[in-house]
Protein backbone atom coordinates (compact mmCIF):
# COMPACT_ATOMS: atom_id res chain seq x y z
CA UNK A 1 0.00 0.00 0.00
CA UNK A 2 2.79 2.47 0.76
CA UNK A 3 4.33 1.89 -2.63
CA UNK A 4 1.02 2.57 -4.33
CA UNK A 5 0.52 5.73 -2.29
CA UNK A 6 4.03 6.93 -3.11
CA UNK A 7 3.60 6.03 -6.75
CA UNK A 8 0.26 7.83 -6.90
CA UNK A 9 1.71 10.96 -5.32
CA UNK A 10 4.67 10.86 -7.71
CA UNK A 11 2.33 10.21 -10.61
CA UNK A 12 0.22 13.21 -9.60
CA UNK A 13 3.31 15.41 -9.35
CA UNK A 14 4.39 14.33 -12.85
CA UNK A 15 0.91 14.94 -14.22
CA UNK A 16 0.81 18.40 -12.63
CA UNK A 17 4.23 19.21 -14.06
CA UNK A 18 3.10 18.10 -17.53
CA UNK A 19 -0.08 20.18 -17.20
CA UNK A 20 1.93 23.25 -16.18
CA UNK A 21 4.29 22.76 -19.14
CA UNK A 22 1.28 22.31 -21.44
CA UNK A 23 -0.28 25.54 -20.18
CA UNK A 24 2.99 27.44 -20.66
CA UNK A 25 3.30 26.09 -24.20
CA UNK A 26 -0.36 26.84 -24.87
CA UNK A 27 0.17 30.48 -23.85
CA UNK A 28 2.94 30.77 -26.45
CA UNK A 29 0.86 29.02 -29.12
CA UNK A 30 -1.11 31.94 -30.51
CA UNK A 31 1.72 34.41 -30.85
CA UNK A 32 2.99 35.77 -34.13
CA UNK A 33 6.66 36.02 -35.00
CA UNK A 34 6.45 39.76 -34.34
CA UNK A 35 5.00 39.12 -30.87
CA UNK A 36 7.75 36.60 -30.13
CA UNK A 37 10.47 38.99 -31.29
CA UNK A 38 9.11 41.68 -28.97
CA UNK A 39 8.84 39.20 -26.09
CA UNK A 40 12.44 38.00 -26.60
CA UNK A 41 13.85 41.47 -27.27
CA UNK A 42 15.22 40.82 -30.76
CA UNK A 43 14.68 42.64 -34.05
CA UNK A 44 14.26 41.16 -37.51
CA UNK A 45 17.97 41.55 -38.34
CA UNK A 46 18.97 39.57 -35.26
CA UNK A 47 16.33 36.95 -36.07
CA UNK A 48 17.61 36.71 -39.65
CA UNK A 49 21.15 36.11 -38.39
CA UNK A 50 19.99 33.39 -36.00
CA UNK A 51 17.79 31.72 -38.61
CA UNK A 52 20.21 32.05 -41.52
CA UNK A 53 17.71 33.65 -43.89
CA UNK A 54 17.81 36.87 -45.90
CA UNK A 55 16.92 39.93 -43.80
CA UNK A 56 14.24 41.08 -46.25
CA UNK A 57 12.58 37.65 -46.16
CA UNK A 58 12.58 37.66 -42.35
CA UNK A 59 11.22 41.22 -42.26
CA UNK A 60 8.37 40.12 -44.54
CA UNK A 61 7.67 37.16 -42.21
CA UNK A 62 7.75 39.37 -39.11
CA UNK A 63 5.32 41.96 -40.50
CA UNK A 64 3.02 39.30 -41.93
CA UNK A 65 3.62 39.90 -45.66
CA UNK A 66 5.14 36.46 -46.29
CA UNK A 67 4.08 33.00 -45.19
CA UNK A 68 7.29 31.00 -44.79
CA UNK A 69 7.85 27.49 -46.09
CA UNK A 70 7.71 24.60 -43.62
CA UNK A 71 11.51 24.49 -43.36
CA UNK A 72 11.67 28.27 -42.78
CA UNK A 73 8.97 27.93 -40.13
CA UNK A 74 11.03 25.25 -38.37
CA UNK A 75 14.09 27.51 -38.35
CA UNK A 76 12.20 30.52 -37.00
CA UNK A 77 10.34 28.46 -34.38
CA UNK A 78 13.62 26.88 -33.25
CA UNK A 79 15.02 30.29 -32.32
CA UNK A 80 12.20 30.66 -29.81
CA UNK A 81 12.33 27.06 -28.58
CA UNK A 82 8.97 26.28 -30.17
CA UNK A 83 7.63 24.11 -32.95
CA UNK A 84 6.11 25.62 -36.08
CA UNK A 85 2.65 24.54 -34.90
CA UNK A 86 2.99 26.80 -31.85
CA UNK A 87 3.27 30.02 -33.88
CA UNK A 88 0.61 31.92 -35.80
CA UNK A 89 1.75 32.29 -39.42
CA UNK A 90 0.31 34.06 -42.40
CA UNK A 91 -0.64 37.31 -43.97
CA UNK A 92 -1.98 40.10 -41.79
CA UNK A 93 -3.03 42.34 -44.64
CA UNK A 94 -6.30 41.19 -46.21
CA UNK A 95 -5.65 39.96 -49.74
CA UNK A 96 -8.52 42.01 -51.24
CA UNK A 97 -6.57 45.17 -50.38
CA UNK A 98 -3.55 44.00 -52.33
CA UNK A 99 -5.16 42.70 -55.52
CA UNK A 100 -8.05 43.97 -57.57
CA UNK A 101 -9.12 47.09 -59.36
CA UNK A 102 -10.00 49.08 -56.26
CA UNK A 103 -13.32 50.45 -55.05
CA UNK A 104 -15.90 50.12 -57.61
Amino acid sequence: PNRCSTYTATDRSSAEARETKYEQTKMEANKSVNDLCEQHGINYKQLAAKVGLDEQRVLAIVVGRWTPSPSERDKVAGVFGLTREQITWGHRTPIQHIYGSGPG
